[in-house]
């Protein structure tokens, strides 16, 4: 009777853990500069300064640089964020939501303020602002003016 709660409880356990945690990703790179000594190798080494020490702080120049950051955050689309809301967990879409949005027009007070996305058909959704905000319907595909702002929403599919 022991081996048996003792089983039920693990699984009930990890049932639950797996079912109500978030999942956690995780990153990791690694830079690498590769600096070429075509001087040195002539044997005039005593001529010519180090340029090891000017390769190296030109690339961390380039990497610290306010251009090299604003060219990452640009590449990654991160204008438009895109969550799964539910009863227990909130959860990030980046990379895997069921649609796409592109901004036409822009509108600084639409910004940080959630937008419900409810499909109504496979043409059609349901769009509110805010949790208890206006509601509109628009269809997959073609613009939609909200509240002073346009923009499409693409389903993956298409």
């Amino acid at each position: 009777m022991w081996v048996a709660l003792i089983l039920l409880i693990c699984n009930l356990g990890g049932y639950l853990t797996t079912r109500w945690t978030k999942d956690v990703y995780e990153s990791a790179s690694e830079l690498k500069l590769d600096v070429k000594r075509n001087a040195t190798e002539l044997g005039i080494k005593s001529v010519v300064a180090d340029p090891d020490v000017d390769i190296i702080s030109g690339e961390i120049e380039q990497i610290r640089s306010n251009l090299f950051f604003s060219k990452i955050i640009d590449s990654l689309n991160l204008r438009v964020s895109y969550f799964s809301e539910g009863n227990v967990l909130f959860n990030e879409l980046y990379g895997i939501s069921p649609f796409k949005v592109k901004l036409l027009v822009e509108n600084h007070k639409v910004e940080n303020v959630p937008f419900y996305l409810t499909p109504v058909s496979e043409v059609s959704f349901k769009l509110k602002f805010g949790v208890q905000g206006d509601e509109t319907i628009g269809n997959f595909g073609e613009p939609v003016k909200f509240l002073g702002a346009e923009f499409t929403v693409i389903t993956r599919a298409s």
